[in-house]
């Protein structure tokens, strides 16, 4: 829920808010392998988006890391095609 408040229901993003789309791996700034997606979500990116380490724990950090992993790797998939 607090994800959706900037990227959105379907993780597409709102840019004018610095939100990138979730579903286009190129839209990531800090890179978009599964670690450096971890620790962005984990510690968060200043002045962007708050870290969420202390909120959601590394269990959630784990799994929220993942969900947004596959979402970009979808949109790759969907081009290939």
């Amino acid at each position: 829920s607090l994800c959706v408040a900037c990227h959105g229901p379907e993780g597409k993003g709102m840019p004018i808010l610095g939100a990138p789309d979730l579903t286009h791996p190129n839209a990531f700034i800090y890179g978009s392998s599964f670690a450096q997606l971890q620790q962005t979500i984990r510690d968060g990116r200043q002045g962007q988006m708050p870290a969420q380490q202390a909120l959601q724990g590394n269990d959630r950090v784990h799994i929220l890391a993942a969900y947004v992993y596959s979402l970009s790797r979808q949109e790759q998939s969907a081009e290939s095609r």
